[in-house]
């Protein structure tokens, strides 16, 4: 390393040093001719002797030349002065990443760039959002950069994130400069499985890089670490980096989503190249749905399938939804932003947004009990009431504000109605025909006209809430909610997912998300949200049921693939989820239905119509799930081509004078045309 360096090199006057590396050393420099300050690397003597070194520093040179982005350092001069090599660059005034997660391990947070200081999830993915952006430049003119690591990316004073050093960069077009000793290029915490196997370097090769990066700055630890660094490659390869929200609970599902996306083992299950990173983050930043979703480990396979009509479980696994969807629908918390003079709403928001009703019930208790004047806590503690159906205690606390004047009389007016008529099991009235004034009485309204199964006139009230209030999120999931009821799936998603962004921990959002993925056989997106459902709700027998259909299907799809042993993997995931359901609530009867439908995929059928006799023997009476659960298991067997049985099954059906209308000759005919092989 050239260890004392002329002051003046060409049109350039060195002031300090910035930083030194493999390659050389990056001063701060003042061009003479336009008096500004610049990055001038210098590559050392010792490189400039080394012919493989200087022909990288002048690849170097001639790729940044081609890029010209806001979130890459622009070179804007390559030169040579008696002997030393050099790059003008920009100079960043700033920090690198590295400094900032060090500030943050060190609980330096005064120190911290602004941004960082209040939101760091959401700083973190605008840096990465910004270094996506340059990546995909580079990308672009088919560069890939194969160093992204903290210490690579510079934060600009005006809060852009750019990425720098491209010393070790390839460009895909030519041929690249080959390693003798066949050394790993890279930094090794940050390297993708392919790189370390010696594939060549891709675009996702960046992505997976700036992935860990991320994932660093979000968890407080490295994605992959091990003791030694042959260890590390080896954990690189074999291990999954733990789920993120394992490590940082207050890490946003949809950021964590986009992460370990990023860090699939399969390059090609990640983003294609940086621009498709980018515009994810960007969506993610806007609170907009995300296109990043759970991809499972047979997506190859299950693309190969046959196309199926849909049989009668997914019909099923929607009714699942729909049983609980009257009480859910009015499990609404509303909530305004928290601000640092209200400790107890910011303590609330916390236990919420984490699925603790219980410590929300009781911080809302001791507060009331300190000061019973609070109309706005007394609103949320009712409103808790009707989400964990405790309806008289609901009736109470609107009877108060209602008693005693509040600020909101019309909103506590509807829902003292509505908690009344819930309790007394009766359809609520028709509310009153007048304009609401607030949000707040425009969705208890909304609750009401679902309730009476008005969904147009629901959806409706709830657009006025938003109209009068956008922070009124709990409208979100009430849209979503009746949009889901009418099957507008497109338009439930977009609005649970709006919702989820900003109230992640409740359990329902994931239900009806999961309840779509079944309805548009994503089934490995389904499994994923009915897990988000279980973690927050282990206690859900319906969540466990809805679970093992949708690994029933999935399975039912291996199984038309060709792919036995991923197959019966899932018939075991369905056998123990529907355990799970029947310890919770015994007689739950879609447990021994979707047992019945497993033990027909086993070809055990004298023990699946055992258990289809006792879901029939534990719900069948009812006047839609009695003939719905004979047309779908018979259905089912004739799936697995079980004729006989089903025959048997539609001549006991049809000859029961009490049973409700099924249309019997419509199965025959589908029956029938099995038999032909049609």
């Amino acid at each position: 390393m050239q260890d004392a360096p002329r002051r003046i090199l060409g049109d350039f006057k060195l002031l300090r040093e910035l930083g030194r590396g493999g390659m050389g050393v990056v001063y701060l420099a003042r061009q003479l001719s336009l008096g500004r300050q610049v990055a001038l690397k210098l590559l050392s003597s010792e490189a400039s002797a080394d012919s493989s070194r200087l022909a990288r520093f002048q690849r170097e040179a001639a790729l940044l030349a081609r890029l010209a982005h806001p979130n890459l350092v622009r070179v804007f001069l390559v030169g040579e002065d008696g002997g030393t090599h050099f790059l003008a660059m920009d100079f960043v005034d700033g920090v690198d990443f590295e400094r900032v997660l060090t500030l943050r391990r060190d609980l330096k947070t005064a120190e911290l760039p602004t941004a960082f200081q209040t939101e760091w999830s959401r700083a973190c993915a605008a840096v990465a959002r910004d270094v996506a952006a340059g990546l995909g430049a580079a990308h672009a003119q088919g560069i890939v950069h194969r160093d992204v690591k903290p210490s690579n990316i510079l934060l600009a004073a005006d809060g852009r994130a750019l990425l720098a050093d491209f010393g070790i960069a390839r460009d895909l077009g030519v041929e690249a400069l080959t390693n003798a000793t066949g050394t790993l290029i890279g930094t090794p915490h940050y390297l993708s499985p392919e790189c370390i196997r010696g594939e060549p370097p891709s675009p996702r090769s960046d992505v997976h890089a700036l992935g860990a990066v991320v994932y660093e700055a979000l968890a407080g630890r490295r994605a992959y670490d091990a003791p030694t660094v042959p260890q590390l490659l080896e954990t690189i390869q074999r291990d999954d980096a733990p789920p993120l929200r394992k490590l940082a609970a207050d890490v946003p599902r949809d950021l964590e989503t986009i992460v370990m996306r990023c860090l699939e083992k399969d390059p090609a299950r990640r983003y294609a190249d940086g621009d498709a990173l980018a515009r994810d983050l960007t969506r993610f930043l806007a609170g907009e749905p995300i296109e990043a979703a759970a991809v499972g480990t047979m997506t190859r396979i299950l693309r190969r399938a046959q196309r199926r009509r849909a049989p009668f479980l997914l019909t099923l696994g929607i009714g699942v939804a729909a049983i609980g969807l009257l009480v859910w629908g009015f499990d609404s918390l509303v909530s305004k932003q928290a601000t640092e003079r209200d400790r107890d709403r910011t303590q609330l928001q916390a236990l919420l947004a984490n699925s603790d009703l219980g410590g929300a019930r009781a911080l809302l208790d001791a507060a009331l009990g300190d000061d019973e004047t609070r109309e706005d806590l007394r609103f949320e503690r009712a409103e808790l009431a009707l989400r964990e159906k405790r309806w008289g205690d609901a009736e109470a606390d609107y009877a108060w504000i209602v008693g005693h004047g509040g600020a909101d009389p019309s909103a506590a007016e509807l829902g003292l109605h509505l908690a009344q008529r819930i309790k007394e099991r009766q359809m609520p009235d028709p509310p009153p025909s007048a304009a609401p004034t607030t949000a707040r009485a425009a969705r208890y309204r909304s609750l009401i006209r679902q309730a009476r199964r008005e969904y147009p006139e629901s959806i409706a009230e709830n657009r006025t809430a938003l109209r009068l209030d956008p922070e009124c999120i709990e409208s979100r999931y009430e849209l979503g909610a009746v949009h889901f009821r009418l099957r507008e799936y497109d338009d439930a998603e977009r609005e649970l997912l709006a919702y989820s962004r900003v109230r992640p921990g409740r359990p329902e959002t994931w239900n009806l998300l999961g309840q779509i993925d079944l309805t548009r056989k994503k089934y490995d997106a389904a499994i994923s949200n009915f897990e988000r459902l279980l973690k927050l709700r282990e206690d859900s027998a319906p969540g466990w049921n809805s679970l093992a259909a949708a690994f029933l299907f999935r399975a039912n799809l291996f199984e038309r693939a060709g792919a036995a042993h991923e197959a019966a993997q899932d018939h075991q995931h369905a056998q123990d989820a529907l355990s799970r359901a029947k310890q919770i609530e015994p007689n739950y009867f879609l447990v021994p239905f979707n047992e019945a439908l497993l033990c027909c995929m086993r070809s055990q059928i004298d023990t699946s119509i055992g258990h289809f006799r006792a879901a029939v023997a534990i719900g069948g009476a009812d006047a839609y799930w009695g003939p719905q659960m004979w047309l779908g298991f018979t259905e089912w067997l004739i799936e697995y081509q079980q004729y006989k049985a089903a025959r048997a099954l539609l001549d006991e059906y049809d000859a029961m004078e009490s049973a409700p209308q099924l249309d019997v000759d419509a199965m025959r005919e589908i029956l029938d045309r099995a038999e032909r092989g049609e």
